[in-house]
């Protein structure tokens, strides 16, 4: 079974980080992990995440419209993965 985690707090906390470091941890070990991002954070171009401290991972972009992705939908049921959620705002 997929799990999803959902890390909040306030700005300069560090959540980036430590979702990339699990990320990490879960590759290690074997995982697969999907990290989201929203498509109108640009930032560091589409479909990246990446921290303060220069950490960073490709991420499958998601918007409004974005209702399901059957590029990777099929391949989380058919292994046991853990997913990963990073959605930033565009403030």
């Amino acid at each position: 079974m997929a799990k999803l985690h959902f890390i909040y707090s306030v700005m300069n906390a560090g959540k980036t980080t430590h979702l990339l470091q699990v990320r990490y941890n879960y590759i290690e070990n074997g995982g697969n992990v999907l990290l989201f991002t929203s498509l109108i954070d640009d930032r560091f171009g589409v479909g990246k995440v990446k921290s303060r401290i220069g950490l960073e991972a490709d991420a499958i972009p998601c918007g409004r419209s974005t209702t399901s992705a059957p590029s990777w939908r099929p391949s989380m049921r058919r292994s046991r993965s853990r997913w990963c959620w990073s959605m930033k705002s565009s403030s």
